[in-house]
């Protein structure tokens, strides 16, 4: 009788542990890089521009590698996101000029872009199909929690060591991560489409944007993050206008992560016994609605508070049931395109506000 598996051997376990790795080494830069902007010179317009250079490489970048890591595998473009994202942290750990910080952003773009598509593929490949919401509650969730850790660890190291060395730190960290997802990441190979599949005939973009739902979970993704991206964009000036003081929109900003990372497990969980996960998906898409009018008549600490916190239910409620909906609803060879198209639609609903 064989050995029941550890908990540590499960490959989607290992999934998360590597995207969480990867999340926390790469975002340590999130903080220092506006700030290093401006100790070179650069204007507020350029540091947007820089910004918007992460955002538009990514989103038109993801569909592109999503569908190749359809071709070639999800590990092997999962890596090549990470050796990626190693060079450009390397490039911005060096940079002394516009040209440098955008260009190590481009690289990062790619790599945020080619890691995010492939991950997400692979987490629907290892899943069963009656699992799917709580596989994608599990992978969001990690994958969050190293978007807010990255941050939080990469500002506290810069307050005690220079910013180059701090963004040096993180190239590193990313690199040994890519070591490490070398060695666990789960090999795949390539998927060849069913007989039915290939007779079908078409482009992957043609096949995938005849399939409705496929259009429809896009579409939902590309308003959530329209909405995300204006309140992490453009939030923080409403609050100091309206009088807020920098730990006040802080502890704003803290409602919407816990709103956001604590959902997301029940949110999966339910959505495999919900029955149609449409129905979360239009609930968190209400919610994110609601909350962008009570944030914008917010003029005290609470209100905001409450339309903060309910903005990061809403996103928590609504994407592992958007995730697990493309894993149902795209053929397997396909999975990587349509992941890719997903990420697409993060990137640039947030590229819309920048």
């Amino acid at each position: 009788m064989a050995a029941p598996k550890s908990a540590l051997q499960s490959p989607l376990l290992i999934c998360c542990a590597i995207s969480l790795l990867c999340y926390v080494s790469s975002y340590l830069r999130m903080p220092l890089v506006p700030k290093l902007a401006i100790d070179l010179g650069i204007s507020p317009a350029g540091i947007g521009r820089i910004n918007a250079a992460f955002f538009l490489t990514a989103g038109l970048a993801a569909f592109p590698l999503g569908r190749l890591s359809d071709l070639v595998g999800k590990k092997q473009v999962a890596m090549g996101g990470l050796v990626s994202l190693s060079a450009g942290g390397l490039v911005l750990a060096f940079s002394s000029t516009f040209l440098q910080l955008s260009v190590g952003y481009v690289l990062i773009g790619l790599g945020m872009a080619a890691f995010g598509s492939a991950m997400m593929s692979l987490v629907t490949d290892l899943s069963t199909a009656a699992r799917l919401g709580r596989a994608y509650g599990w992978y969001t969730l990690t994958l969050y929690a190293g978007m807010s850790l990255g941050p939080a660890i990469g500002g506290t190291l810069a307050g005690r060591i220079p910013l180059s060395k701090v963004l040096l730190l993180s190239a590193l960290m990313t690199a040994l991560v890519t070591g490490i997802a070398q060695f666990f990441l789960p090999a795949t190979t390539a998927e060849k489409p069913s007989k039915a599949h290939s007779h079908a005939g078409g482009s992957a973009l043609n096949t995938l944007l005849q399939n409705r739902p496929l259009v429809g979970c896009w579409v939902a993704t590309l308003g959530a993050c329209f909405s995300m991206g204006m309140f992490l964009s453009f939030y923080p000036l409403y609050a100091y206008a309206e009088g807020f003081n920098t730990s006040q929109v802080g502890v704003v900003f803290l409602f919407h992560g816990a709103g956001n990372g604590l959902v997301r497990l029940p949110s999966g969980y339910f959505s495999d016994h919900v029955g149609d996960r449409r129905l979360l998906v239009f609930f968190g898409l209400a919610g994110c609605s609601l909350a962008m009018v009570v944030l914008g008549l917010a003029n005290t600490l609470v209100m905001a508070n409450i339309g903060a916190a309910v903005l990061g239910l809403s996103l928590g409620v609504a994407f592992p049931s958007l995730g697990a909906s493309i894993g149902e609803v795209v053929p397997k060879h396909l999975r990587g395109a349509a992941m890719g198209g997903f990420n697409a639609c993060i990137f640039l609903g947030m590229l819309a506000n920048a």
